[in-house]
């Protein structure tokens, strides 16, 4: 019995994804044989090969011969079209004859050349504009950011379907059934499952989920997005003509139930019998309840074998991890993640400290690389204390980033020991700079214990990188101010190169507090109701606080401030991959100078 876990587009080839990974860790040790595809990886370097890209610019020359807007018909579409292509068109021509020299600038050490790394960056990007340009101009794909828009509400039934259906437009006609889907079937699998973690994947996931079970494969989709719309699947069961089943929740124990039954009844299998499922029947959809969590003491570390880890757009290899699931805090108004691991008295678990380092020791020696990222979304002071210890004891050369609140149990002696640890950047969520606003939205810190926290990070050599949301509900212009000033007064921390921040305005996320009791919160969202799978955005209005338009150009004014006070235009990446080996490597040549000049 073979399974295919797929990672699908659109994402930023970094590095391996976790998820896909992680499930094929614990169905391979069931017995399964599972092959792993990152199909976001090979749709890249797919569309960057020279003889893809040439291709694209005959594509471009004669698609711009027929947007003729002096034909009769001619209409402001056409005129918007044929703009788009032509400006992509002349940026395209000058640097597509080196994107390969440019793949590999982020695939070498010239990743550490700042001028050279922004110059490989912009080059995929502007390659990228002219291809979508060619299927569509409302179709947007862009690396740095990880954006794929089309022309089409994906989160509203109808057009999802009808976006999937459109391959030329949505860019994947020529890509799936020549390249990826004759690959996928070679391999013969018994079930495919393909994990959906990010809107922008949507689309790009489910066409190919379509066509996969077209070609008569047994598909189901799994991962966060579609956990978030259990109630909304329950009334769709159209969507399940893209695929056989969606996994909710977590996986592991799924997907080995589901490869028991279809060995035991490959022609029939009862879906009825396998936990977080929700199928259809032919008649109605059902849901198979109650949701399983998984015992994290019980599951391997993730297996990466099989995945091309040397051709990921980085230096060298940096491999994702989590500690446990869900958030210990957990109570941020504004947050979606308590409603995703809402698995009843199992919000917040974590895998035994002796187990992540063990695990973290055999995957560094079995992979080569020093280098982790975790992904849980919060890290606690204490747990990161704990691990950094045993790391300490069995002397291990480990070099990690994490996420983490501002809270006051990152003191400096503590953030010391973690960086002997190998900690090297802490991604904090700020948020606010006013008390009022950071009290409002359950943040549970203030902004002095947040400051401090950025000084404790300096003294101890931790590197940060600080979010900030700005225009929360009830957010006034002086709270705004606070926020600014809060940045005013730490931007001299802010400019240390190795350091970064980002200002957001504020997105209502549907799940979260705010989205599902938006009126008491004097929230209006204007939106609310118009698409099955609608995950938020700012399509709102609050009754009191800030109107957009002076949200939106104070936003401007501090970007514009604070974002040269710092010199974020002259930072390398802050990515959380880039960032991790960019520090590390500004170490080395740091330690190289001393000793030449002893």
């Amino acid at each position: 019995m073979k399974l295919c876990l797929i990672f699908p587009p659109i994402s930023d080839p970094r590095g391996p994804h976790l998820a896909p990974a992680a499930l094929a860790a614990a169905v391979r040790r069931a017995g399964f044989d599972v092959i792993l595809k990152d199909v976001d990886l090979e749709m890249a370097l797919y569309l960057l090969h020279p003889a893809t890209l040439k291709a694209y610019l005959q594509k471009a020359v004669a698609k711009l011969k027929t947007l003729d807007i002096h034909r009769e018909g001619a209409d402001w579409e056409m005129l918007n079209w044929r703009q788009r292509l032509s400006q992509c068109l002349a940026e395209a021509r000058e640097i597509i004859p080196a994107m390969q020299e440019h793949i590999q600038v982020l695939k070498g050490n010239a990743f550490y050349d700042r001028t050279a790394y922004f110059a490989a960056r912009k080059a995929i990007d502007r390659a990228l504009d002219l291809i979508c340009a060619v299927h569509d101009y409302k179709v947007r794909y862009k690396m740095d950011g990880q954006i794929f828009t089309t022309r089409y509400k994906e989160y509203q039934l109808k057009e999802l379907l009808q976006a999937v259906d459109n391959t030329e437009a949505n860019l994947f006609g020529l890509f799936y059934p020549s390249v990826a889907i004759p690959q996928i079937c070679a391999e013969r699998p018994d079930l495919v499952g393909i994990s959906i973690l990010n809107f922008q994947q949507v689309v790009p996931g489910l066409t190919l989920a379509k066509q996969l079970k077209e070609k008569g494969l047994k598909v189901v989709v799994g991962g966060t997005v579609y956990t978030k719309f259990i109630e909304s699947l329950k009334t769709a069961p159209e969507f399940f003509t893209l695929c056989d089943a969606v996994v909710v929740y977590e996986g592991e124990t799924a997907l080995i139930a589901l490869l028991q039954e279809i060995k035991q009844n490959p022609a029939r299998p009862d879906f009825s019998r396998i936990p977080n499922l929700v199928w259809c029947d032919g008649k109605r959809v059902v849901v198979n309840e109650p949701f399983r969590s998984e015992d994290l003491s019980l599951l391997p570390a993730p297996d990466f074998n099989g995945l091309p880890l040397d051709a990921y757009f980085a230096p060298t290899r940096v491999l994702p991890y989590n500690l446990g699931k869900g958030c210990y805090w957990n109570r941020c108004r504004f947050c979606e993640i308590s409603f995703i691991n809402n698995l009843a008295g199992n919000s917040y678990r974590l895998k035994p400290v002796r187990l992540i380092v063990d695990q973290l020791e055999e995957l560094s020696a079995q992979y080569q690389t020093p280098y982790f990222q975790f992904t849980d979304e919060s890290c606690a002071p204490d747990l990161l204390e704990e691990i950094a210890e045993l790391i300490i004891e069995r002397n291990l050369t480990l070099r990690y980033l994490c996420y983490a609140r501002l809270e006051p149990g990152f003191s400096v002696r503590r953030l010391q020991k973690l960086y002997r640890s190998g900690l090297r950047k802490l991604l904090f969520g700020l948020e606010s700079g006013s008390d009022y606003i950071l009290n409002a939205i359950n943040k549970g810190i203030t902004a002095a214990q947040a400051e401090q926290v950025l000084h404790n990070c300096t003294a101890a050599g931790v590197k940060f990188r600080l979010f900030v949301i700005l225009g929360f509900p009830g957010e006034t212009l002086e709270h705004a101010w606070e926020t600014r000033n809060f940045l005013r007064r730490n931007a001299a921390l802010l400019a240390d190169p190795l350091n970064s921040f980002e200002v957001n305005l504020f997105h209502l996320d549907s799940n979260s507090c705010y989205g599902r009791q938006s009126a008491d919160f004097g929230i209006e969202c204007l939106q609310k109701g118009t698409g099955e799978f609608y995950l938020g955005g700012d399509r709102f209005q609050f009754t009191e606080g800030m109107d957009k338009r002076t949200l939106h150009q104070f936003a401007r004014e501090v970007r514009h401030e604070l974002y040269e006070r710092a010199a974020v235009p002259l930072k390398h990446s802050g990515w959380e991959e880039y960032s991790l080996l960019t520090i590390c490597h500004k170490e080395k040549e740091t330690a190289k100078e001393t000793v030449n000049s002893e």
